[in-house]
């Protein structure tokens, strides 16, 4: 009933939920389903009930399921987060979009959603060479004069990637920036690279 509660099939095929089919009656269920966690298992006979026994095989099924789903759920969502190689390579896919294309279509193209330039948890942005905000994923930033923003150790990052743009053409800067997955400030590093008097950058945290 518990796993029925929480809207796990009953059907074979993961090695989880087969340690349990191959256990599938009184003490040898529960038995199982404690080994299946790497649980010594109790004595069922220091359970007073015959409905104790039946209520504890049903919570720790429902248990192993939830273990067994959560451990094969967690790969693809770390695929959903990009790599560094991935944060360079739509970078200079967007410097290449704006040479080829011209400034009005290459921001057209950035902002919307199907227009190519989002990828996993990446964007691109746009800067000018003073940091003024053109492109970014939140609309409320654009026209803003972010030269003077400061991550949560009090580093002028923007105020990095205009010198780095300006003085080196393109290259990564580090710095503490909340997840807006996690919301939590982890370490993040932005990629940013110029191509005519703006400069396009795409971050990925770490």
């Amino acid at each position: 009933m518990a796993e029925a509660m929480l809207g796990w099939p009953e059907t074979p095929g993961h090695p989880a939920i087969d340690t349990i089919q191959a256990n599938s009656s009184g003490a040898n269920l529960a038995t199982g389903l404690f080994l299946g966690i790497g649980i010594q298992p109790p004595a069922l006979s220091l359970l007073q009930t015959s409905r104790e026994r039946s209520t504890m095989i049903r919570l720790f099924r429902a248990l192993l399921v939830f273990m067994a789903v959560a451990a094969t759920a967690a790969p693809a969502a770390a695929d959903e987060f990009a790599t560094a190689d991935e944060a360079v390579a739509l970078v200079k896919k967007a410097v290449a979009f704006y040479e080829e294309q011209g400034q009005d279509k290459a921001f057209a193209a950035f902002k919307a959603d199907d227009g190519g330039f989002q990828v996993k948890d990446l964007y691109i942005f746009a800067q000018d060479l003073t940091g003024m905000t053109l492109v970014h994923k939140n609309p409320g930033l654009i026209g803003k004069a972010a030269a003077g923003y400061k991550d949560a150790e009090g580093k002028l990052f923007m105020a990095e990637m205009i010198k780095v743009a300006n003085e080196k053409g393109s290259g990564w800067v580090d710095y503490m920036w909340v997840n807006p997955a996690t919301k939590k400030i982890q370490a993040k590093s932005t990629y940013v690279e110029r191509v005519g008097d703006v400069f396009l950058g795409a971050g990925i945290y770490k």
